[in-house]
């Protein structure tokens, strides 16, 4: 039987034990708060590490100092006013969508349906902050691409 791994193995590049140790050592710098412009890389209902239903969005910044970096907004929705803050986003990314949450398995597909539609269609200014000890994410202005 074939190792399935050999084809990986012949595309190893030879420093590649040099380029591991670089991305250990390396730190990623923290986004500060503020405004950015961002496109949505991921957005999907996945289960928290405490096993509650959450919505993750994945905001990755487009221009500026932090280009390139990720803002993450995971916000659990195990309580209507969860909900209501996750709805408000959902809103805000994609305004021409009726946004309801009636069980977890339809929110999970209205999500999907929202990141098909607006993936790599839209693009967004937004202000990153804090309240509370939680990352806030606001929609100030929507661009189409």
């Amino acid at each position: 039987m074939s190792n399935i791994w050999e084809k990986f193995d012949k595309e190893i590049d030879k420093d590649i034990q040099k380029q591991i140790e670089d991305a250990e050592n390396s730190e990623y710098a923290e986004v500060p708060l503020g405004d950015y412009e961002v496109k949505v890389d991921n957005m999907e209902l996945k289960i928290s590490k405490s096993g509650n239903p959450m919505v993750s969005i994945w905001f990755r910044i487009i221009a500026g100092d932090y280009n390139n970096n990720l803002l993450f907004m995971n916000q659990v929705i195990n309580q209507p006013f969860q909900i209501g803050l996750a709805n408000k986003i959902l809103r805000a990314l994609y305004p021409n969508k009726n946004i309801e949450f009636e069980t977890y398995s339809q929110y999970a597909n209205l999500i999907m349906d929202i990141y098909e539609e607006i993936d790599g269609k839209f693009e967004y200014a937004i202000r990153y902050g804090e309240k509370k000890g939680f990352s806030t994410f606001e929609v100030l202005d929507i661009f189409e691409v």
